[in-house]
C-alpha cells in the first residue's frame, strides 16, 4: 500500500480541541485511517475536517412504572452516559431512597402516586424520573394459635405420653 504524506493539509479553528481527522485515498475508498489529532495552531490548507461531536449525556432510571405496597422497600437503578462521573443524587417526593437507589414506600390509606428523581451530580439539570404507584399495604395476617395438651408431665424412661394440639 502507498504512503501518502499530507502537510499543512489541515486547517483549525485557533482553539485546542480535539478533533477526529478521517484521511483516504480516492483510489481505496474502503480503506481509511482515522485517529484523534490535537491541533497545534497555525495549521492551514484544503483538507477537511470533522469536529468531534460530545456524546450525548443521558441519565436513564430503571424500573421506569412500578407498583408498590405501602411500608414495601423497591431498588431502583440509575446509567449514566456520557461524563466519567456516573454518580446520582436520588429524591423521592413521598416515600425515601438511599443514596444506593433503596427506596421505601410511605405508608398510605389509599392508593397513591410516587415519583422518584435521580439528577446527575455532574450536570444538576439532567434528571430521569420513575413512576411508583403506591398501594395499600398487606392487612394483618390473622392471629393463630397453637395448643398443646398436656402442658406439663413427668414420665419414666421407657414409658410413652400422648401429647395433642389445637390450632386456631
Amino acid at each position: 500500500m502507498p504512503n501518502y504524506r499530507l502537510e499543512n493539509a489541515f486547517s483549525f479553528p485557533p482553539t485546542r480541541k480535539t478533533v477526529l481527522v478521517v484521511a483516504c485515498s480516492v483510489l481505496l475508498l474502503t480503506l481509511c485511517q482515522c485517529g484523534g489529532v490535537t491541533p497545534q495552531p497555525p495549521l492551514s490548507g484544503s483538507l477537511r475536517s470533522q469536529q468531534q461531536r460530545p456524546t450525548p449525556f443521558t441519565i436513564s432510571i430503571s424500573p421506569l412504572v412500578v407498583a408498590v405496597h405501602s411500608g414495601q422497600h423497591q431498588l431502583f437503578s440509575a446509567r449514566v452516559t456520557g461524563t466519567s462521573n456516573a454518580e446520582v443524587l436520588w429524591t423521592a417526593k413521598l416515600g425515601s431512597i438511599d443514596s444506593s437507589g433503596t427506596y421505601i414506600a410511605p405508608r398510605v390509606e389509599a392508593q397513591t402516586t410516587d415519583i422518584i428523581t435521580a439528577t446527575s451530580t455532574a450536570s444538576p439539570s439532567t434528571y430521569a424520573v420513575a413512576e411508583v404507584a403506591v398501594t395499600v399495604g398487606f392487612p394483618p395476617p390473622p392471629r393463630i394459635t397453637i395448643s398443646i395438651s398436656p402442658l406439663v408431665v413427668a414420665v419414666h424412661s421407657g414409658q410413652h405420653q400422648l401429647f395433642s394440639a389445637r390450632v386456631t
